[in-house]
């Protein structure tokens, strides 16, 4: 079934440790739906998976905020899958998280997003997915991020578009994305949105 270790909707978890968990379908580690203010802060998320479905870490649903959180090597694994660290919607925020060492079948290695709100302060580094490496933000789906400060950093997209984000709708403002791989947009594909004093440097697209 979903949510491997933790289904939440209603409270707060913090200061918790969602470890190895695993999920037949969605939500390897936390899946967290409804709404509120801040319904997850100060968790460390690792080595959770999905065998048969998206948010290998973390599925947030709702307009509700995750922050001060480290959420690594999580894999949603099956193929098609996505959001290997977090898959977010429905008006879903990020609040200065680390988001490392995730991996998605498909898209999203750190992040999978559609219909959210924003990410802040964020370090999304070492991810890895076919699009997307380190966020994906469909097309389709009225998918949607807005992105300040953050750092996309190292990602890898494998097969096609996008090393360090996919990116369709949102506004980027005051982030690094560098380092990044992508066989076409090393550092950014870019399908759409507004970019404000970002800095993009030494990605490769192969």
């Amino acid at each position: 079934g979903a949510a491997g270790g933790v289904g939440l909707r209603g409270g707060t978890v913090s200061f918790c440790r969602l470890v190895a968990n695993r999920a037949a379908t969605q939500a390897g580690g936390i899946q967290i739906g409804g709404t509120g203010t801040i319904a997850c802060d100060h968790c460390y998320i690792a080595g959770n998976s999905t065998s048969a479905g998206d948010g290998g870490g973390v599925y947030l649903s709702g307009a509700l905020t995750l922050a001060d959180c480290q959420i690594t090597n999580n894999v949603a694994g099956s193929k098609g899958s996505s959001g290997g660290g977090v898959l977010m919607s429905n008006g879903a925020s990020l609040l200065r998280c680390d988001i490392s060492g995730n991996r998605a079948s498909a898209r999203g290695g750190g992040i999978y997003s559609g219909q959210c709100q924003s990410a802040t302060d964020c370090r999304i580094s070492g991810n890895t997915a076919e699009e997307g490496g380190g966020v994906y933000v469909p097309s389709s789906d009225k998918g949607s991020l807005s992105m300040t400060r953050c750092r996309v950093v190292g990602n890898t997209g494998t097969s096609s578009y996008g090393g360090g984000l996919y990116y369709s709708q949102g506004t980027m403002l005051n982030c690094l994305v560098a380092d990044n791989l992508g066989n076409t947009g090393g550092g950014i594909f870019v399908q759409g949105g507004t970019y404000r004093n970002c800095t993009i440097a030494g990605n490769r697209g192969s």
